[in-house]
């Protein structure tokens, strides 16, 4: 929390010579644990998913190895919220399906991911 706050000092200081976005450290928007489809193997597996202003990014366990990453720029759409609390993300080379326990988690999750898409990239 404290290099948040010194990353926001910095941002806002008068001394500020350049103009690094704050977003551009790719601070956490959103993260929490949820299920994906897989694309090969259809079972639903269990992954933690970590938002940032560039990318989803999914993991099997803890904050270790990603098992795959979703840049926004490629989404193309987001579709509503489905039975069973399912949404789809559409890029041109898949659909990813996720589904969360419950509505409001996934009411949250495709609000953060349409914030967070809306933003476009940080020259």
């Amino acid at each position: 929390m404290e290099y948040l706050f010194e990353k926001i000092a910095e941002y806002f200081s008068p001394n500020k010579n350049n103009t690094t976005d704050i977003m551009d450290n790719n601070l956490t928007i959103k993260e929490g644990y949820g299920y994906k489809r897989g694309a090969i193997n259809t079972d639903w597996k269990k992954r933690l998913f970590v938002l940032n202003q560039k990318s989803l990014t999914y993991f099997k366990g803890g904050k270790s190895i990603p098992s795959g990453s979703i840049e926004l720029n490629t989404v193309q759409h987001i579709s509503d919220i489905q039975k069973d609390n399912i949404f789809k993300l559409f890029t041109p080379g898949r659909v990813y399906e996720i589904r969360l326990d419950s509505q409001g988690d996934a009411v949250a999750w495709v609000e953060a991911l349409n914030q967070a898409s809306k933003r476009g990239p940080v020259a």
